[in-house]
């Protein structure tokens, strides 16, 4: 599960600083992105992300990654700038080797755990958690000022957190709680540790019954189970107040899994889709009777205007296109042994490659009765010049628009009709 979550992401090269990302870069997407403060090196970055994966399943040391790491910086012909030599901002650095494969390592692994976590009977037993200092710093950071700032800037009757009256705390919350996101104390915004940079504080269980006795947890008030970012939806936030241009462009490295729209009011928005290995995991579990969902992506600008036009109304440039097991089932039911003249039988390989093929050419038009079926509501279909046509549901809801994978057929070269 951390290997999966640290594949997930995606590559990005940048001349920004970690302060200009933080100001610039939208959350959703930086939580989706592998990348490192000032470095331009996109297949360096992508070797490093395929080097801590494999450390994390046990293939790799980080010996072996940090010496990988400066041979190919070596090779790139980088050379820190004069006076940063062994510095932080010196790629090649021990210090900044060691930083990334730390920082990256306890990311996934901290999802990991958080994952495992989010289960009632666990949440039930250990229904809160504490901050504490599992690692000596010699310049430890005052953690006691971050939590009662957060505390009191979320108030009293929003957050279950204890009053830290040390430096050693207590720092206690229900799981979930919202002090466990608020800047003061996380500086990354993810429900689990690591909190900030090269940080020797670590989270541990705290019973039903210690958190009674600190007034944390009262009555039977134990947190849910809370939503998986690697669930396969889209992950959203806001990009108000940042500079526009950086955004786009951060967002053009995502192709058609990010999008930057206005919302509500003109705010503008990012929306990221995850990345393929969502969409193949809902497919190969509908096999065992799965019933997830995953998006893989959005229309680009003119899809949305052909699917505008084969509907007869607006569609949202926000609006995804996703797959669920069910319809995945549903397509292996009706056309995995076709037999009629002309056309393929559909396998789960093909369905695998529906992102590819909408993207590719061809175009959208409105869906025939037939592709339709009983379906009644707006409905769309990709006809792709290889042959393939891939009907989807349109549900343009107010809270909830999508373009839902529906059904698949494949018909051969020789006996495919004008379109």
């Amino acid at each position: 599960t951390a290997a999966r979550y640290l594949a997930s992401k995606k590559v990005v090269a940048t001349v920004l600083s970690s302060r200009e990302i933080s100001e610039h870069i939208p959350r959703a997407l930086r939580d989706a992105s592998f990348f490192s403060a000032r470095t331009i090196y996109a297949g360096h970055l992508a070797e490093t992300q395929a080097e801590i994966t494999r450390l994390l399943d046990g293939r790799a040391g980080p010996a072996e990654i940090r010496t990988r790491m400066k041979m190919r910086l070596e090779a790139l012909g980088y050379s820190p700038a004069p006076g940063e030599e062994g510095s932080l901002t010196d790629l090649s650095s021990d210090l900044r080797t060691n930083l990334i494969i730390a920082m990256q390592e306890a990311e996934a692994r901290g999802y990991a755990v958080w994952r495992s976590q989010q289960d009632e009977a666990v949440l039930t037993v250990w229904p809160a958690q504490e901050l504490y200092r599992a690692q000596f710093r010699q310049k430890p950071r005052d953690w006691r000022t971050r939590w009662n700032e957060a505390r009191a800037d979320l108030g009293e009757g929003n957050t279950s957190a204890t009053y830290a009256v040390s430096a050693s705390g207590p720092f206690v919350a229900l799981r979930g709680d919202r002090i466990w996101r608020h800047p003061a104390v996380n500086r990354f915004g993810r429900p689990w540790p690591p909190f900030d940079y090269n940080s020797g504080m670590r989270l541990r269980g705290v019973k039903a019954s210690q958190a009674r006795e600190k007034n944390v947890l009262k009555g039977r008030a134990f947190p849910k189970p809370a939503r998986d970012p690697m669930d396969g939806s889209i992950r959203s936030s806001s990009a108000a107040g940042m500079d526009a241009e950086i955004v786009r462009a951060w967002a053009a490295a995502f192709g058609a899994r990010a999008r930057v729209y206005k919302g509500r009011g003109g705010i503008p928005r990012v929306a990221v889709a995850p990345d393929a290995g969502a969409a193949r995991q809902v497919i190969d579990g509908a096999l065992s009777g799965g019933d997830a969902t995953a998006a893989f992506g959005f229309p680009t600008a003119g899809a949305l205007e052909e699917i505008s036009a084969a509907i007869g109304k607006p569609v949202r440039p926000e609006i995804p296109l996703q797959v669920s097991a069910a319809d995945v089932r549903h397509i292996l039911k009706a056309h995995g042994a076709e037999t009629r003249t002309g056309q393929h039988p559909v396998t789960t390989e093909d369905i695998k490659r529906v992102p590819e093929i909408v993207a590719g050419p061809g175009r959208w038009r409105a869906s025939t009765p037939q592709e339709k079926g009983s379906y009644e509501g707006d409905a769309v279909t990709f006809a792709a010049d290889t042959g393939e046509r891939i009907s989807f549901r349109v549900t343009a809801g107010k809270n909830d628009p999508r373009i839902t994978l529906k059904t698949m057929w494949i018909e051969k070269q020789k006996d495919r009709p004008a379109d």
